[in-house]
């Protein structure tokens, strides 16, 4: 009968919808905080360590260039202002063409290392609104290759560009210079990552438990899935010769109407 009792209630605290609240949250947090510090701790040394140890740096490096349509006479004329910054817009689409990089990994002898497709994810190409001003930055894991490519691209698109859309040919007014100064990856950034997803994972495990416990701890827990009411609780005190009854600490539950004791 005691076993069929316990494999009812068993039964009905599986069966019950699973409900946490917010007191149940902050008692998990306060319950498991050094495990969640140490899989934070561990989360940000890994992520550091791999950031730090497994991905190449990487090196940044622009070359500026100015375009522009001149009359005969150098005078510049406000049409001719307004035809240099729609000239603008199409050398950005015509500097990142596949002829354009693949002059770019001949000129560099890259062709072990690139290719026209991926070359063109380490360029990007800006013009700033309203402006004559193309911007080629290379990002390499060279600071001497990133300058290189930014120059060469720069050179190599001011001579043929010009010759294809018969234009004045564009100036290069400021040379890509070798900066070594990492712009990624940020070993810090990666680490705090590493720190928020292994706290993360803590807490997510931590409430997985909590929720796969179906063992009776409260009185509120007897109400709710055995329908007993506990009408007293003895907790475990040492005995006549100073030890603890019991093999663990916690508390006795006398419920009824069976007149069984339940343990935490």
């Amino acid at each position: 009968m005691a076993q069929e009792k316990e494999l009812n209630v068993r039964s009905a605290a599986q069966d019950e919808d699973v409900l946490i609240t917010l007191q149940d949250v902050m008692y998990i947090l306060r319950s498991n905080m050094v495990a969640i510090i140490v899989m934070a701790i561990i989360g940000g040394v890994i992520f550091g360590t791999y950031s730090k140890l497994c991905i190449k740096p990487q090196y940044r490096s622009t070359a500026r260039m100015y375009v522009i349509s001149t009359s005969d006479n150098s005078l510049l004329q406000l049409s001719e202002l307004e035809l240099g910054t729609r000239l603008a817009s199409d050398y950005v689409e015509m500097m990142m063409s596949r002829p354009m990089l693949e002059e770019v990994i001949a000129e560099l002898s890259l062709e072990n290392e690139y290719t026209a497709s991926t070359l063109s994810g380490h360029i990007s190409i800006d013009n700033p609104q309203d402006t004559r001003i193309l911007n080629v930055v290379a990002q390499c894991d060279s600071p001497e290759l990133a300058a290189d490519v930014a120059n060469t691209l720069a050179e190599v698109s001011a001579k043929n560009l010009s010759d294809i859309m018969e234009t004045a040919q564009p100036k290069v007014f400021q040379r890509a210079i070798v900066d070594p100064r990492k712009v990624a990856p940020s070993n810090s950034k990666n680490a705090m990552i590493g720190v928020v997803l292994g706290a993360a994972f803590a807490i997510g495990l931590a409430i997985l438990l909590y929720i796969l416990d179906d063992t009776l701890k409260t009185e509120d827990d007897i109400e709710r899935y055995a329908d007993l009411a506990t009408f007293a609780t003895i907790s475990d005190s040492p005995d006549a010769k100073g030890k603890r009854v019991g093999k663990s600490r916690g508390s006795y539950y006398a419920y009824a109407p069976y007149g069984k004791t339940g343990r935490q």
